[in-house]
């Protein structure tokens, strides 16, 4: 009878998500800040959307976080609201920070099909239960150009933790063009690709490119798959937490351009080809610290649940 009650109460919490799920658009050419996120008349930018409190959501009762504190309704009775999706137009939509947003089911942010709308970097701090697809993530795309992680899926002391977040099909780079960098400007001039200390997030099916470190992960629980870090000058793929998993990546391309000790694969296996190498120095022990877990964090458990395909090393010189 109690099995009865419960599947009877998930059913309707599935139904009442279902019955509210609407799409939502936002067009910077033709959009407004006036309006009503239709198809019709868009909001103007996903910054703007965020920033004029239109998601219906939950935060923490007290700040700072504290272990034990409840979610309470942030922004009750705006239009978007748990299970919506936010389906974005070309341009430009700003530097996008979701903080202290905790949905009770997942809200989509996604490109319009055919669209490539542009952010200058994607920060979660706090948040939990969002899934961001096709966005093309760059602070090429921004007024001035700065350095910093492009991708930051951030538990912090004072928000709360950040979980359940999920990043894919997005193009992620620097700068589109690395061609005429010298020495001193793969030191200079490349961004962090994607950085996770949250748990339970998925990073799947991006383009990485012209980065310095790719996707760092230091939070539990996360699955990493499908993505191409290509041409990088830290470590292409590095897990620092425990129970992550990373499978069918490509990791092409590593500058050495400094005197940190460069991994294409650094989850914990040592391997990224199978051949026992990860790390470009030819010793077979994939160990960029000595610790002989290659993720540069003793204790941390990571898993190669299929292979990923490692890193081509390429010497580059000053001028």
């Amino acid at each position: 009878m109690r099995a009865r009650i419960v599947c009877a109460i998930a059913a309707m919490a599935l139904a009442a998500t279902s019955a509210r799920a609407e799409v939502f658009y936002v067009d910077p050419a033709l959009g407004s800040p006036d309006g009503d996120g239709s198809a019709t008349n868009p909001w103007r930018t996903l910054q703007e959307v965020i920033e004029d409190d239109l998601i219906e959501t939950q935060s923490w009762s007290e700040l700072p976080y504290e272990e034990g504190r409840e979610l309470v309704p942030r922004n009750a009775g705006a239009p978007i609201g748990p299970g919506d999706t936010i389906r974005l137009l070309p341009g430009y939509h700003g530097e996008i920070l979701i903080q202290g947003m905790y949905n009770e089911s997942p809200i989509t942010i996604e490109a319009e099909a055919g669209a490539v709308p542009e952010v200058s970097r994607l920060h979660f701090q706090g948040a939990a239960e969002w899934v961001v697809r096709g966005l093309s993530i760059s602070p090429e795309h921004a007024p001035e150009y700065e350095t910093g992680d492009l991708v930051f899926i951030e538990s912090h002391d004072w928000q709360g933790p950040s979980y359940d977040v999920t990043v894919e099909g997005c193009e992620i780079y620097s700068m589109a063009d690395s061609s005429g960098w010298s020495l001193e400007d793969w030191n200079n001039l490349p961004c962090n690709g994607v950085r996770v200390n949250g748990d339970d997030c998925v990073i799947r099916d991006n383009h990485l490119l012209n980065v310095d470190f790719g996707i760092t992960v230091s939070g539990d629980g996360s699955l990493i798959e499908g993505n191409t870090v290509e041409n990088f000058a830290g470590d292409g793929l590095r897990g620092l937490g425990d129970h992550l998993t990373f499978q069918y990546n490509l990791i092409e391309n590593c500058y050495d351009v400094n005197e940190n000790h460069d991994d294409g694969d650094g989850d914990g296996d040592g391997d990224s080809d199978g051949d026992g190498d990860s790390d470009g120095d030819g010793d077979g022990d994939g160990d960029s610290d000595g610790d002989g877990d290659s993720g540069g964090d003793d204790g941390c458990s990571c898993r190669q649940a299929a292979p990923s395909r490692s890193a081509l090393i390429t010497r580059l010189v000053s001028l």
